[in-house]
């Protein structure tokens, strides 16, 4: 494996992590489901690449970095729109009470 894959991946997780960002603000489920099932694939791409020796240049190892450091800031992007998103759902959607056990040992409130 060449010492350039593991900085392809962290460009491509960067560019499938925008795309899940815009897929979160849009509400469309079924492309973030996509989107996610790719982003482990990849991910599991990059714990491959990243099991070879990190390279020796000081270059390579400076734009792995950098590419790192933007993937980490694009991470926190989507995960403060998921949780505005789950918090808009969660003042719209009527609240469900949790289900319980009768006297009968049946569930209630389900």
């Amino acid at each position: 494996m060449t010492s350039t894959r593991p900085l392809t991946l962290l460009d491509q997780l960067h560019e499938l992590t925008e795309e899940q960002v815009g897929a979160a603000r849009s509400l469309d489920g079924a492309r973030l489901q996509k989107l996610t099932e790719r982003r482990a694939d990849l991910l599991f791409a990059l714990r491959v690449a990243l099991q070879d020796p990190p390279p020796t240049d000081p270059g390579q190892r400076s734009a792995l970095a950098e590419a790192a450091r933007r993937l980490a800031l694009v991470e926190r992007r989507l995960a403060t729109v998921a949780g505005a998103v789950v918090d808009t759902l969660d003042a719209v959607l009527p609240a469900r009470p949790a289900p319980t056990y009768g006297r009968c040992g049946r569930i209630h409130g389900s």
